[in-house]
């Protein structure tokens, strides 16, 4: 037998303090400190601001509007991929490259811009009224038109998934 040491990989014996742990430690620190200050205020006991019955709605929608765009984001981008991969149409190539497009602008710029073109006064909306005699049946600033616009800066992550796992 041999009675040579095993060397172990892995554990906190082998953790080293390199200038990029420290940076990612700093940015994770810094991400969670204000997680950190709204536990230590609820917890506090002290007089708060906010309701606990405001809290419990506000986290109700929290969820809610994570839970639509979560399945409106995987619905639509696992049927865009399907569509681009798995068929042949006119304009496919355009499409498999176009449907990423959402990814080129931040979220908040494709927020700001379907409120505005879908809002009651937006220019759409604006437009169709008096041209087309009919009015959308949805407001966008609701719980819905908020999953909506999400979905739609989000779904090009799934598609680009699940047309590379395709």
């Amino acid at each position: 037998m041999d009675a040579r040491p095993v060397a172990r990989r892995g554990g906190l014996s082998s953790f080293r303090l390199t200038p990029l742990r420290v940076l990612a430690l700093l940015a994770a620190i810094t991400a969670i400190l204000p997680l950190i200050g709204v536990v230590a205020a609820a917890l506090s006991g002290g007089g708060a601001d906010i309701a606990a019955r405001d809290v419990t709605r506000y986290a109700l929608t929290s969820a809610a509007l994570a839970l639509m765009v979560a399945v409106l984001t995987g619905v639509s981008g696992s049927i865009a991929a399907w569509l681009v991969v798995m068929h042949r149409f006119p304009g496919r190539n355009l499409f498999a490259w176009a449907l990423a497009l959402p990814l080129a602008a931040p979220a908040f710029a494709v927020a700001y811009a379907y409120a505005d073109l879908f809002d009651v006064a937006g220019d759409l909306r604006m437009w169709m009224r008096p041209a087309l005699g009919f009015d959308l049946p949805f407001e966008m600033r609701t719980l819905y038109g908020a999953a909506f616009v999400l979905s739609c800066a989000f779904y090009p992550y799934v598609y680009l998934a699940t047309r590379a796992a395709s």
